[in-house]
């Protein structure tokens, strides 16, 4: 039977803009989708090899070896981390990877590249528990955002490059998730599902959350529609939306700790962030949101999926249809015919952005 909240639980998430629910997922549904993202990072390790990019042998054993390929990877690929994500890469000019994407996949490219949407993913999208909680929020007629990210963080200290100030696989700087759609979907109750697939510790960089901000009217600064003022872009990261540090220094902070298999419900509006790795292991979860059916998702170039309806043919049921919708838009951006377009809403000549 799939998970129900308690009165209590909803009381708590409407108070803080937050709530943790432990053990949503099963030791076999970790299993599977660790041992998935393991076979996935040793593909692009061999397939950069091959390409005369990193040295040494590659190890297979997916429980022991994982951490450290990952980290093998981002270190010399950054950029790998395209072909890893649950969706696809946030840059204006998609088309501009596509001689990279041709070297490392040849002809497989237009199955393989920019994007990764396997089963185990589908599986996670459309888990029975999570999408009866999303429910219980949101109502009965739900869908996937297309607004979502695996977060694999290794040590900080081995990080360099790009993957060193990553949100992905570095720390994530202080944000609304409002703040990250267009403003066409404004208004919206966007609910974002945070999966922890290893635990979550102060140490590793946990995340932190500001109690009751998804109602604040006094966050510094606050923007003309509602939100705290952010910055966009982070170096080259156009997808890096941020609030600076001053904005939110002197506010409370409650750490998120979570075990592997617990579920982390936030609020669109709830400030929150996540510090540097500072163990010795990689920190990993998936992020990903959910809205009533029909809604806006303010990222209208990418595809929703709809997971639960009256309507039972427009429910998306298996996982090759999810994974098709994702390589037609992203090839749908790559021809031209759809204009990708991220972060308008915020000026980074904004005076809090210099």
């Amino acid at each position: 039977m799939p998970l129900s909240l308690s009165a209590s639980q909803l009381a708590d998430f409407n108070r803080d803009g937050f709530l943790i629910i432990p053990a949503v997922l099963t030791q076999q549904d970790l299993s599977e989708i660790r041992s998935a993202m393991a076979a996935r990072v040793v593909d692009l390790l061999q397939r950069y090899q091959r390409l005369g990019r990193g040295k040494g042998s590659v190890g297979t054993d997916t429980a022991a070896d994982f951490s450290t390929n990952i980290t093998h990877l981002l270190q010399i690929a950054p950029e790998a981390y395209q072909h890893i994500d649950i969706s696809l890469p946030m840059l204006h000019d998609l088309a501009a990877c596509l001689p990279d994407w041709q070297a490392l996949f040849g002809d497989a490219w237009r199955d393989e590249a920019g994007i990764y949407a396997d089963a185990s993913i589908f599986s996670l999208v459309s888990h029975p528990n999570i999408i009866a909680i999303a429910q219980q929020i949101l109502g009965e007629e739900v869908m996937a955002s297309p607004v979502q990210h695996v977060r694999i963080k290794p040590p900080q200290n081995l990080l360099t490059g790009s993957a060193a100030i990553d949100a992905n696989t570095a720390r994530t700087l202080w944000h609304q998730d409002e703040a990250v759609v267009t403003e066409e979907a404004r208004g919206v109750d966007i609910l974002t599902v945070w999966v922890a697939i290893s635990d979550a510790t102060l140490e590793n960089g946990c995340m932190q959350a500001v109690a009751g901000s998804h109602t604040a009217a006094d966050v510094a600064d606050i923007a003309d529609f509602g939100l705290a003022r952010h910055c966009p872009g982070k170096g080259d990261l156009v997808g890096e939306i941020y609030i600076p540090e001053e904005t939110v220094a002197a506010l409370p902070r409650t750490p998120l700790l979570a075990n592997a298999g617990d579920v982390v419900l936030l609020h669109k509006r709830t400030l929150h962030g996540a510090g540097a790795n500072e163990s010795n292991g990689v920190r990993w979860s998936f992020d990903m949101r959910y809205q009533a059916l029909g809604t806006p998702s303010g990222r209208e170039h990418f595809p929703p999926a709809i997971v639960a309806s009256h309507n039972a043919a427009e429910i998306v049921q298996h996982a090759q249809q999810y994974r098709q919708r994702w390589l037609q838009a992203r090839d749908a951006i790559l021809d031209g015919s759809v204009t990708a377009e991220f972060n308008s809403r915020w000026n980074k000549y904004a005076p809090i952005c210099a």
